[in-house]
């Protein structure tokens, strides 16, 4: 990576909002309640955690010591890599006003 960006980012982000790591095991009927809010892309995990919250559902962190994963930019050079992660940021506020507004996604 350039100057180690990518690294520092990643870093940023999990400091910001590390129940947004990319990470689920859940079960389906969990998963098939999703619907009632026509999420898709990136807002499925903040979907699942504003859902987890609100229905005090079990949640176990798990700390995977040195699980790394390859960045956005990184895959995709920095310029596309850049876009789909505005993409990601997006759709993650997207969906949790959407939730919390209780707005009808479409």
């Amino acid at each position: 990576p350039f100057l180690n960006i990518p690294i520092v980012v990643t870093d940023f982000a999990q400091k910001i909002a590390p129940f947004l790591s990319g990470q689920r095991a859940i079960k389906r009927e969990v998963f098939d309640k999703l619907k009632k809010h026509r999420v898709k892309d990136y807002g499925i995990e903040m979907a699942l955690t504003l859902m987890a919250q609100e229905e005090n559902m079990n949640v176990k962190s798990v700390y995977l010591k040195d699980m790394t994963h390859v960045m956005k930019e990184e895959k995709h050079g920095f310029l596309h890599g850049f876009l789909l992660r505005l993409k990601m940021y997006l759709d993650i506020i997207f969906i949790f006003l959407a939730i919390k507004l209780k707005l009808e996604v479409l």
